[in-house]
């Protein structure tokens, strides 16, 4: 068995400066509250406005379609967010329990958006 040092595992692995976990109901007044919470928290740590900006229009859009389409049928939902604030970068996972895409697929107009971001550098 190699001998691993905690020098050396600190030196592989990138360490979050902050870690944010949101549970919430699937409800348009829950994504605004948890935003707003996010948008303070990254302002907090440093994240430019601009930065912060770009990251609320994207989860905005995320997360308003994750309760419009995907618990569309559904009385009750939740949706979870991990968020890792890291040197030089934003890692955001969302985890919702809803209806997925049709064909677990996104639209060839949502792939051409998305191809368009990747092209301009964003």
């Amino acid at each position: 068995m190699k001998d691993v040092s905690l020098a050396s595992v600190q030196h592989m692995t990138e360490i979050p400066d902050l870690v944010l976990n949101f549970v919430i109901p699937a409800t348009n007044m829950a994504v605004r509250r948890m935003l707003h919470g996010l948008n303070l928290s990254l302002l907090a740590n440093g994240l430019s406005d601009a930065g912060i900006e770009h990251v609320e229009i994207v989860l905005a859009e995320v997360l308003n379609n994750v309760v419009e389409h995907a618990y569309a049928d559904r009385q009750r939902g939740s949706i979870a967010m991990v968020t890792c604030l890291k040197p030089h970068k934003l890692e955001i996972e969302l985890i919702d329990s809803g209806a997925s895409m049709p064909n677990d697929q996104l639209s060839s107009s949502a792939l051409t958006t998305r191809q368009k971001a990747v092209s301009a550098g964003t």
